[in-house]
């Protein structure tokens, strides 16, 4: 696939070494911790680690190593953060392949809404790749080839990015080694909603750390985004394009159903600044549903592609439709992270906005509409650079 690369300010995005191929390994079970640091509870189960620390009293992680799965060849840890006595957020981590004591911390998440970060681990960029008969293949070219990296969940609530907070701090505590590595948090599709979110709630809480001296600095390095939704009232303008004159367009560019699409973006603008004038539900759910909507339709009735599928019951299930609905229930679907970037930027945490040529729904077009429309401290040099790209050849 090719790839667009687009950068705030310098990629902070290390390079992926390959490794050669292994054989398929089986899961088996686990075994326990037992190297227990400051601020450190241990259950009395015997398999979980419990760390807590008092700044923090609703939250704890449940800890335990994992051994011969996925990957045998790092060492692994999954567990809980338990954020309430019914609710319970699951995480994975694999330590880097190479120079583990050296190499970066990195937490990803992908999107959804209700998307599972296992999809992340078992079938994208995890180190290992689901195989038929229960087994799992070595993945070669998984980012922790290089990194230090978690797979974690989250919730789909305002207290979301404080969650996330908790855990990092919950995390570094127990693994207090990591804590002066470089940390990059990463998310894909409409994780570029929850990774501005996240980060900049750490990069805040890191300027107010005076008034919590036992919490932990976070050493904030970047937010890696890969096609992701960011700005969704920007990012859905380019749909048609894409569909009509994109590098697998499926429209007759010249085409009624392009001029069609097209016609109703200035309808899309004006929805989309009612919500941002009002922010209401009244306002801002007819704006994302809009969106997602009229913008690319057709797509349905393309026929003959190997996207479509019957939406049985058992699929809705496993992609979390539930959440999904919700989202848009709340007006979420029509938010714009961008406010967020430009405050992490203008506080030196670097951003990469990575963008693949085939996915229709985070289109690279949209990705670099959002990149060329942020007021950030970069913008006068970006815009300048980019004026003289020759966009038809999309």
């Amino acid at each position: 696939m090719r790839a667009t690369l687009l950068a705030i300010a310098a990629s902070s995005c290390v390079s992926l070494g390959l490794a050669a191929p292994a054989d398929q390994h089986t899961f088996s079970a686990g075994s326990l911790l037992h190297s227990l640091g400051s601020h450190v509870h241990t259950s009395d189960d015997g398999i979980f680690e419990h760390v807590s620390i008092p700044s923090l009293p609703e939250y704890n992680i449940r800890i335990k190593q994992v051994e011969n799965l996925c990957d045998p060849s790092v060492k692994q840890y999954a567990g809980y953060l338990d954020v309430s006595k019914h609710k319970h957020l699951f995480f994975w981590f694999f330590e880097s392949r190479k120079d583990p004591h050296k190499a970066p911390l990195a937490a990803w998440m992908n999107g959804g809404p209700g998307g599972s970060s296992a999809l992340g681990l078992l079938m994208e960029n995890g180190p290992c790749n689901v195989q038929p008969k229960n087994e799992t293949k070595r993945n070669p070219y998984a980012w922790n080839e290089v990194t230090n990296h978690v797979f974690s969940s989250r919730r789909y609530t305002k207290e979301a990015a404080k969650d996330f907070y908790a855990f990092v701090q919950l995390f570094l505590t127990r693994f207090p080694e990591y804590s002066e590595r470089p940390f990059h948090v990463m998310a894909e599709s409409y994780g570029g909603q929850y990774a501005p979110n996240f980060a900049n709630y750490i990069n805040r809480q890191n300027k107010a750390q005076a008034l919590v001296p036992s919490h932990r600095h976070v050493n904030l390095e970047s937010v890696v985004i890969v096609n992701g939704m960011v700005s969704v009232g920007v990012q859905t303008e380019m749909d048609p394009e894409y569909g009509c004159r994109g590098p697998y367009a499926f429209w007759d560019n010249g085409g009624e159903h392009c001029a069609l699409l097209r016609s109703r973006v200035p309808r899309l603008r004006q929805l989309m600044q009612m919500c941002r004038d009002f922010q209401t539900p009244l306002t801002c759910i007819p704006a994302g549903i809009y969106a997602f909507s009229a913008l690319n339709d057709g797509f349905e009735r393309l026929g003959g592609t190997d996207m479509m599928f019957a939406k049985t019951a058992t699929i809705l299930v496993w992609l979390n439709m539930d959440i999904n609905a919700a989202f848009v229930r709340s007006a979420d679907i029509s938010n714009d992270a961008t406010p967020m970037i430009r405050e992490l930027v203008e506080d030196g945490v670097r951003v990469l906005n990575l963008a693949g040529d085939a996915d229709f729904a985070c289109n690279f077009m949209g990705a670099f509409e959002w990149m060329y429309q942020l007021d950030s401290p970069y913008a006068k040099e970006f815009r300048a650079m980019n004026n003289t790209m020759e966009k038809q050849q999309w």
